[in-house]
Formats: C-alpha cells, structure tokens, sequence
C-alpha cells in the first residue's frame, strides 16, 4: 500500500499533480465554498458533507 499524500492547504494539493479522483471537504462550514469551487474549477468531483456555502453571494463565484 503506498503512502498517502498529506497536504496542509487544499491549492497545493490541486497544484500537487496527483491523480486525484475525488475531493471530500470536512471542514467548517465557512470554508467550504473556497475549497469546492477551487476544487470544481481544477477538474476535481466535490463531495461536500454539509452545504457548500452559507450564504447566497456565493452563487457570484
């Protein structure tokens, strides 16, 4: 079984090169949009454990 790769900042896991398969985001809730949207426009599939914003304005992103 190989390593898992651990990031401390979900930019530099995107930027990593890794084939990656699926972001799940388990954060709080305000970070949630930041890391979907950013994971969204890499190509990644996003599976978010609770809304992914809190608010509407993030629909403008």
């Amino acid at each position: 079984m190989k390593e898992a790769a651990v990031f401390d900042d979900h930019q530099k896991m995107l930027a990593s090169g890794l084939k990656i398969d699926l972001v799940h985001i388990c954060t709080p809730p305000s970070c949630h949009a930041e890391i979907a949207i950013n994971s969204m426009n890499a190509g990644k599939n996003v599976l978010v454990e609770k809304p992914m914003a809190t608010s509407l304005e993030c629909d403008a992103r």
